[in-house]
């Protein structure tokens, strides 16, 4: 199982969170203080663009889905979620070619993707916040 599977409610394994936090410690140059922050602002970030898409899907707005989704996979790119990376670059050629069937078939695996990611991260934080150890785990 891979950390991005958008397979319903998949609980993440210790190495999927292992792999997470290392992706996270090597862009945070092992600075601790700064793989918390960058793990909130992606959950905020993230969060606030999940909304935005759905809205976007809901008036059909296409440029809109374009760019929430072109959003969403910077966050998965970083990270190296390639399975979320693809599906939503898949998306956002959909919405291109308005093709509103099939933006609303995938929509449901984005979200489950994306709430994936979140609940890393969190697991992640929950188990660092108050220490002085970094995400990164031996």
């Amino acid at each position: 199982m891979r950390l991005d599977d958008p397979r319903g409610d998949v609980a993440l394994g210790t190495s999927e969170l292992r792999a997470l936090g290392d992706a996270i410690h090597e862009l945070a140059c092992g600075d601790v203080d700064m793989e918390h922050h960058f793990m909130r602002l992606l959950i905020d970030t993230n969060r606030t663009t999940l909304a935005a898409l759905r809205d976007a899907v809901r008036h059909s707005s296409w440029d809109q889905m374009c760019s929430a989704a072109h959003k969403l996979a910077g966050s998965m790119r970083m990270l190296d979620c390639t399975n979320s990376l693809a599906l939503l670059v898949q998306f956002e050629t959909m919405a291109r070619q308005h093709q509103h069937d099939h933006v609303l078939a995938v929509l449901p695996a984005i979200i489950e993707s994306v709430g994936n990611l979140e609940s890393a991260l969190h697991s992640l934080l929950a188990g660092t916040e108050h220490t002085d150890y970094p995400v990164r785990r031996s």
